[in-house]
């Protein structure tokens, strides 16, 4: 009986359709990415990759970070500039003023998200000293840990 399915595609005809990645191709950012995105990226990839913390499957995810990554810097931005709240000036139906009122401005909900996807992220690729010290690097044994290789 014959196999069913398409033919398996050998490395090299992956590698020519895109879908394997090279060592070197691995740290490039992604295509895509925003501009402070993609700052990060060339930030952290490396790094990650040394680590052999960063493979070509991770780099959905490494992407995720740095896009979390510039929304956060953005808001913190326009938050730094104009305040975390707004003023609201409340009307009647004639369109006359009757009062106003503070409220939170969206970039504070929008950068505490970010910056929740971030320790997420963060966590996943051992980028703090909690989830670093839990991790031992791939192909080592139990002994050696991620943080040995930073100091």
């Amino acid at each position: 009986m014959a196999r069913r399915g398409p033919k398996k595609q050998t490395f090299e005809e992956k590698k020519a359709a895109g879908k394997v990645f090279d060592a070197d191709e691995i740290v490039k950012p992604m295509p895509g990415l925003s501009k402070i995105a993609r700052a990060e990226w060339k930030r952290v990839a490396p790094t990650l990759h040394r680590l052999g913390l960063l493979t070509d499957i991770d780099r959905t995810a490494l992407a995720g970070y740095c896009e979390s990554f510039a929304m956060w810097k953005e808001c913190h931005k326009i938050l730094q500039e104009k305040g975390y709240t707004v003023t609201v000036h409340q009307k009647n139906r004639k369109g006359e003023e009757v009062g106003t009122y503070y409220q939170q401005r969206p970039e504070v909900k929008i950068a505490d998200m970010a910056l929740s996807k971030i320790r997420d992220f963060c966590n996943d690729f051992g980028m703090n000293p909690t989830s670093r010290g839990k991790m031992t690097l791939p192909g080592e044994n139990e002994d050696s840990k991620v943080v040995d290789m930073l100091d």
